[in-house]
């Protein structure tokens, strides 16, 4: 019996002012065991070199006025062709199995929505920290997305065309939270996701990267649950209280427990702890 053909791949990478590092990305992704057919970029209002360098690597480039990185992904999907396509951050990398882990994923579970992998942080001096989104290999539900222990990153997504033609991608209206709700509809709307248990990414961590502030409340959890509005009240208090642990690691001692109780975190939460203990390491440091 003949092996049915290995369906084409797109990498679709969302950058603004990534002259920096858009060039170890669109490598990484080039490196590849089983190279992509192509890589198209979605420029975010780029007023740097992004797109030079990624037009002299051999990258497809859509410049687009500046708006958000959802934008941005989206503009890059219409513009590819691939039937399975992956996301990947213009400051993340991929090791040189990525895409060969996904196809075969695909391959085992064909129903699945999309694929995703553990992201391993990496501290700006290089360090290597722990997992995102690390579990046992299987089927994810849209249940199991709302879930902050399910999240990877944004460049630990593969998914199939027709299921993201579908939901229509990447909702552009939300502040945050973008992966999240796109994985939650996914899966909800296409059928369950699927975890290889392989980590494959490398999620670089920095300043400019990750937002200090602490203003993800009300307005974002609203959005999201508008986005996804067959959430039920359950499902949004995850939520909450999981911004909230994030509001709480992202300040500082006086107000960490006041973002806690916004967010309604119950004590016997590990997160929680966790945070504080976080917070607490800072403010020695500092």
């Amino acid at each position: 019996m003949s092996t049915p053909p290995r369906p084409t791949t797109s990498v679709l990478i969302p950058a603004f002012n990534a002259q920096d590092t858009i060039e170890r990305a669109i490598r990484s992704a080039m490196h590849q065991t089983v190279p992509p057919n192509e890589i198209v970029l979605g420029c975010d209002g780029c007023t740097d070199q992004t797109a030079t360098i990624a037009r002299g690597l051999g990258a497809i480039v859509v410049e687009n006025p500046k708006s958000n990185g959802a934008a941005a992904r989206n503009a890059a999907f219409s513009a590819s062709s691939g039937e399975v396509v992956f996301l990947l951050d213009s400051d993340d990398e991929w090791l040189p199995h990525k895409v060969q882990s996904h196809l075969d994923a695909h391959s085992k579970a064909p129903a699945a929505s999309f694929v995703i992998d553990p992201s391993r942080r990496v501290r700006p001096g290089g360090e290597m920290r722990g997992l995102n989104g690390a579990g046992p290999e299987g089927d994810l539900t849209w249940r199991d997305m709302v879930q902050h222990r399910n999240w990877s990153s944004g460049s630990g997504i593969s998914a199939r065309r027709e299921k993201w033609e579908a939901i229509g991608g990447f909702n552009p209206t939300l502040r945050g939270l973008q992966d999240v709700d796109f994985l939650i509809r996914m899966a909800y709307f296409g059928g369950p996701g699927y975890r290889v248990s392989d980590c494959n990414t490398l999620y670089h961590l920095s300043e400019g990267g990750i937002s200090r502030n602490t203003s993800w409340g009300d307005e974002m959890i609203g959005a999201l649950a508008a986005s996804c509005s067959f959430m039920e009240a359950e499902d949004v208090r995850s939520v909450r209280q999981t911004i909230a642990i994030r509001n709480a690691l992202v300040s500082d001692l006086s107000t960490f427990w006041t973002h806690i109780r916004w967010g309604g975190v119950p004590l016997s939460d590990r997160r929680l702890w966790k945070a504080l203990v976080l917070v607490m390491m800072r403010k020695a440091r500092a």
